[in-house]
């Protein structure tokens, strides 16, 4: 999905957003209604596109959210990695927006956030957050059974794991290949492959 992002909006457009609590949160319906009210009062309100968000639970047992989200301008261009500064018009947005989230995140209670241009691409990108699913995982507790680790934003056509995947039959193994190779392709689903290669 992280990939799917990439390829509709431009690797250039995603960036990394991070958000922590002010308090201690642990239950996950308050974090989620917190997020809510923050993607709807200001997320949607700036200008920020789709996005993917990882919920994980520090050891603590405090929530907090990683998600790629896609930003209205062009924030990589010039951007050096090494130092975290950059030049151009998407440094100067990067700026200027990372100073407004740090005065308008107190109002959702929200603490520190962090928000960075993609530095290495989307595929490093798509590790980074499984690597934080996995963290999720290894953290759950009973109160977290029922919990959903992944969520996308409204209106993103997110890609299910069941689209790309047959369990069983004889043809498994040609169906995990014929999966490779459409995600190899840029193709995502089986209408988008039968649309360009035929029945």
């Amino acid at each position: 999905n992280v990939l799917r992002l990439a390829l509709e909006y431009g690797v250039e457009r995603l960036a990394f957003l991070t958000l922590t609590f002010a308090d201690n949160v642990q239950d996950i319906s308050l974090s989620s209604k917190r997020f809510n009210s923050l993607n709807t009062g200001v997320l949607a309100k700036r200008g920020y596109g789709p996005w993917v968000r990882i919920l994980e639970r520090h050891k603590s047992g405090s929530i907090h959210f990683h998600l790629i989200i896609v930003v209205p301008v062009d924030i990589r261009t010039g951007f050096d990695p090494m130092t975290n500064r950059g030049s151009g018009s998407g440094w100067v947005w990067l700026c200027r927006e990372r100073r407004t989230l740090r005065k308008l995140l107190p109002r959702y209670s929200f603490g520190r956030a962090e928000l960075v241009p993609l530095r290495k691409g989307s595929v490093p990108a798509s590790r980074y957050l499984a690597k934080y699913i996995t963290k999720s995982l290894s953290a759950r507790g009973v109160q977290d059974q029922h919990m959903r680790l992944v969520t996308y934003s409204r209106g993103f056509a997110w890609l299910r794991p069941e689209q790309f995947s047959w369990a069983w039959g004889g043809s498994r193994i040609w169906r995990r290949k014929l999966a490779r190779w459409a995600f190899r392709m840029g193709y995502y689903d089986l209408d988008e492959i039968a649309y360009w290669m035929g029945s």
